[in-house]
């Protein structure tokens, strides 16, 4: 059970540190700071709590989440998205003659 628990504890750390590091990547792309976001934002978010997110202090709700996604002109999947993407097993043919 205490796996399950640890398991769960993880995959929230996790999942916290990826919001954070995709939001500060949407939000420098945008080239603004965590005040001009939150003026975007129109007093949703404020700057602070932007700031717990970037730290994965906190994770923003459903509704904050969108509202932050509209306002960077991005897709609302950025924020979940791996940061590498996964690459297959490479094939190569086999005695390609073609340069």
């Amino acid at each position: 059970m205490s796996k399950i628990i640890n398991g769960a504890a993880e995959a929230e750390v996790a999942f916290r540190d990826l919001v954070a590091v995709r939001l500060k990547q949407a939000r420098d792309a945008a080239g603004l700071s965590l005040r001009a976001l939150s003026d975007r934002l129109d007093g949703r978010v404020s700057h602070t709590a932007l700031n717990k997110y970037e730290s994965a202090k906190m994770v923003p709700d459903t509704a904050g989440l969108v509202a932050i996604a509209d306002a960077l002109s991005c897709p609302v999947d950025h924020f979940f998205r791996p940061l590498r993407p996964a690459l297959g097993q490479i094939k190569f043919r086999k005695n390609s003659r073609n340069f």
